[in-house]
């Protein structure tokens, strides 16, 4: 992410204004909030796809031994249970069982996943995960160098398929590919 003094750009800031997006600020970020119209646009994702700059979401990474049984400590959803190249929604939940954030699991490899967090809550989660890791395992935060877009919408795959042909017809509903 490019460093400036007050809200955090997103590494597509300037392609953004350039394109001419309107901007906003959001979750400590500023982000594209619409290129024509709103209504437009979410027509378009509902009948079509869309692309969407999500580079200001958390993205924490814990690998190595005891990841995935410190995973399933904090995690709603069976981490163990997950297979590599899936993703499960759930949330990561303090010792009483309450709510600490809603997150998205990526299980990347056998013993490691890869957690999408509210953007607001990018600092609170890494400490959250961070005490709860045993010796061995390890925390990144990639948050601020790492660019990650959605793309949503009933004609993805074949958007998607124009770009990446090899993948588009394997990758379904929560699965990811590297």
């Amino acid at each position: 992410m490019t460093a400036v003094s007050g809200p955090k750009r997103t590494p597509l800031y300037e392609v953004h204004k350039r394109l001419g997006a309107r901007m906003v600020e959001f979750g400590g970020y500023t982000l594209p909030v619409q290129y024509s119209s709103i209504r437009e646009e979410h027509a378009a994702v509902r009948e079509s796809a869309g692309l969407f700059d999500v580079s200001h979401m958390g993205q924490l990474a814990l690998t190595g031994p005891g990841a995935i049984s410190a995973a399933e400590r904090i995690f709603s959803r069976g981490v163990a249970a997950i297979a590599p190249g899936r993703i499960r929604y759930g949330m990561l939940c303090n010792e009483d069982g309450g709510v600490v954030d809603d997150v998205t699991c990526y299980r990347t490899a056998e013993d490691s996943v890869f957690w999408c967090v509210n953007a607001s809550n990018i600092k609170k989660d890494q400490r959250w995960i961070e005490r709860h890791c045993p010796d061995g395992a390890q925390l990144r935060n990639d948050s601020d160098d790492t660019a990650m877009f959605a793309l949503q919408g009933p004609a993805s795959a074949e958007v998607l398929g124009k770009v990446c042909p090899a993948g588009a017809g394997a990758l379904r509903r929560y699965r990811f590919e590297r």
